[in-house]
């Protein structure tokens, strides 16, 4: 059965937790959906050193949040924020550079920003840093690389990060094949509800691969996936089940 990679693709929104005062103060006004009032909070806080904030106000400008719809700004704030060494910053600015919508398309600059989140602790960051290395998007193709940020991204708690480890272990590639690391790896991420671990997880079960082979766990594991928004998932399952 033919296995697959999935890309994440988060582009922004995602928010930290920090025990800087303006940020905080910023964060309580955006739950109450003042966005004008904490539009200006993360702004004066941002320019006092915050990288938080900094990441935040880039986050509004981005959305249309209490300001209409400015990428460019965000794309200044975010950089901002990855100078300060906030990781989501770093992720943010990275996914602008990948996309090339509003800054022109550079996956080099992509991938040194994925790095730098990574090193800073965004998990997010390392598994795309590790799938581009996979890919050979803009850098070479390093199969090492690869499961060194997956695996990192795994352990962060990106479970697709998990399957992506489970695909190298499958197929052998930067790492010696070993198909029970694989089930491991594709079971790690399908509790964590990842649509396509689970697919791959119950195509091990199918034809026996490393585990008992198991018909039943097979269209259990398919239909997870198919349910979690995997279409091979949804035809695994309706080829077996006949």
């Amino acid at each position: 059965m033919k296995k697959f990679f999935v890309l994440a693709v988060f582009v922004a929104g995602i928010f930290s937790v920090s025990g800087a005062a303006g940020f905080e103060d910023g964060q309580k006004e955006l739950e109450k959906e003042n966005y004008e009032k904490a539009l200006s909070i993360f702004k004066e806080s941002c320019e006092k050193g915050e990288a938080y904030s900094c990441n935040e106000y880039g986050v509004m400008n981005y959305n249309g949040e209490g300001t209409a719809e400015d990428p460019k700004t965000a794309s200044e704030y975010y950089e901002k924020a990855c100078e300060l060494k906030d990781s989501l910053g770093c992720y943010n600015l990275a996914k602008m550079y990948e996309n090339g919508k509003t800054l022109k398309q550079d996956y080099q600059k992509a991938y040194d920003l994925y790095v730098k989140g990574c090193n800073g602790g965004d998990a997010l960051s390392c598994f795309n840093a590790g799938f581009m290395n996979y890919n050979e998007t803009g850098v070479e193709k390093d199969f090492k690389k690869a499961y060194m940020y997956y695996d990192r991204a795994c352990k962060g708690g990106t479970k697709i990060g998990c399957n992506n480890l489970g695909l190298l272990y499958d197929r052998g590639e930067g790492v010696e094949r070993d198909l029970y690391k694989a089930v491991e790896y594709y079971k790690e991420a399908c509790d964590g509800d990842v649509a396509v671990g689970c697919s791959n997880l119950g195509g091990m079960y199918e034809y026996g691969d490393a585990v008992k082979k198991d018909k039943d766990t097979a269209l259990k594991l398919y239909k997870k996936g198919c349910d979690l928004g995997d279409k091979q998932g949804c035809e695994y399952y309706g080829k077996l089940k006949k």
